[in-house]
């Protein structure tokens, strides 16, 4: 007999499936990225790039704000029960599928901001080393609300020369 337990084990086992598959399609994506462009990949903890750790700080500020705001943190095609890879610039707020994200980046028609540096702020003149990584997804469950998710996030970045630097990064560096 099928006991609730047995039933939200399951439904913790189905969510991890589902993490885990999301997590491999987002690398799997950032991998053939960064292939197709001759970047290389290198793997490390984001504590070992402070630059990188700034962006992710507003990264998660950004989040919390839309969330104390009671505005979508996703697009309307993602959710927090069923994770598939998603992105996040810092110029379109929300977390967002692919479809999203390419849509928000088409409208984009240039601004002052485009050319200053997305760790610290410095105007870079237009020269910003482009960067992307992958942050985890995330699995909550907590009794007794239902489980959920926030899916592996791809971000991409612009740094200054100097933040660039700082990371330690070689020239052509992806994740």
């Amino acid at each position: 007999m099928r006991t609730k337990r047995d039933d939200r084990n399951a439904a913790r086992t189905a969510m991890f499936d589902q993490v885990n598959a999301a997590a491999d399609d987002a690398a799997s994506g950032l991998d053939t990225f960064a292939r197709e462009r001759g970047y290389l990949r290198t793997e490390g903890n984001l504590g070992q790039w402070p630059p990188l750790a700034a962006v992710v700080d507003k990264y998660w500020a950004t989040l919390t704000e839309l969330h104390l705001r009671g505005e979508p943190v996703l697009c309307p095609n993602l959710s927090f029960r069923a994770p598939q890879p998603a992105n996040w610039r810092t110029y379109t707020r929300q977390v967002c599928c692919k479809a999203c994200g390419d849509a928000h980046s088409a409208r984009v028609r240039g601004t002052p901001e485009d050319g200053r540096c997305d760790a610290c702020g410095a105007d870079a003149g237009g020269k910003l080393w482009l960067i992307s990584f992958v942050l985890p997804a995330i699995v909550v469950d907590i009794r007794p609300w239902s489980l959920t998710s926030m899916p592996p996030v791809t971000v991409g970045v612009g740094l200054c020369d100097q933040c660039h630097a700082e990371c330690g990064l070689t020239r052509k560096s992806a994740r």
